[in-house]
């Protein structure tokens, strides 16, 4: 292999890690780093400060999300909605969809984690993507990388209940994994794709499906890869809108 085509590959695995740099600590990290570097530079004073509260004033102007973000988000919109669900019997909806979307992305977060032996987030994607991208990977022919496809829900729960040699299988019992295939293919997708009807939903058996999806959810999210990912402020976010969602889930 020429000196060249190795170069490229780097290069080309470096820009697969920039696009994959989700994690806001890393984004302000380096927005930090470019303010300190500018610092050090004959420009220091007066064009620094403007600049630097430019880049500042260009970061708030963003709302940021990765992976960890887009679960914890979907963790705490369980616990909001939660408590109004007795009064709002409609709002069952977002429990539901945010629940499901909970343990969607705690899967993601889980499985395609470097410490699993997945260095290029490719072992959540659907099978077809993942050769596109690893295609893309192994050649040294500049081109687009190619969009990522996600693996479906059931999937990704096949996955991570079968597990792999760096990743110990998702423990469900029989109850947990029908009520969780439940959430989505009777209740979730219902929602997600409504069609024009009229459509009932006992509510007794609700809070037991939706604990079953935040059971498994919480379980990947604290093995100790995941956590390593996620700050002090983030883990409280987690474990606080845990508590508000158990505690209302069981007296709904």
């Amino acid at each position: 292999m020429g000196r060249n085509t190795t170069f490229c590959r780097g290069l080309k695995f470096l820009q697969l890690l920039l696009f994959k740099a989700a994690n806001r600590r890393l984004a302000l990290f380096r927005w930090l780093n470019e303010l300190v570097d500018f610092s050090q530079s004959p420009l220091a004073g007066r064009v620094h400060r403007s600049i630097m509260w430019a880049k500042l004033r260009t970061l708030a102007d963003y709302v940021r999300f990765s992976q960890y973000e887009d679960a914890l988000a979907s963790f705490e919109l369980v616990a909001l909605m939660a408590p109004l669900v007795r009064d709002k019997p409609q709002y069952w909806k977002w429990v539901i969809v945010s629940a499901h979307n909970a343990l969607q992305s705690a899967m993601v977060c889980a499985y395609a984690d470097i410490t699993t032996g997945d260095s290029t987030g490719t072992s959540v994607l659907t099978e077809k993507s993942a050769e596109k991208v690893l295609a893309w990977l192994s050649t040294a022919t500049p081109g687009l990388y190619p969009k990522e496809r996600l693996a479906d829900f059931p999937e990704l729960l096949k996955r991570c209940v079968a597990g792999k040699p760096n990743f110990e299988p998702l423990v469900l019992t029989p109850k947990q994994h029908k009520d969780i295939e439940r959430l989505h293919d009777v209740f979730r997708n219902n929602f997600v794709h409504f069609t024009p009807k009229g459509w009932s939903i006992q509510k007794a058996g609700l809070p037991r499906i939706i604990c079953a999806a935040l059971d498994a959810a919480e379980e990947l999210m604290h093995r100790s890869y995941v956590s390593f990912q996620i700050d002090d402020d983030q883990q409280k976010r987690l474990t606080d809108a845990l508590a508000v969602a158990r505690k209302h889930l069981s007296i709904t």
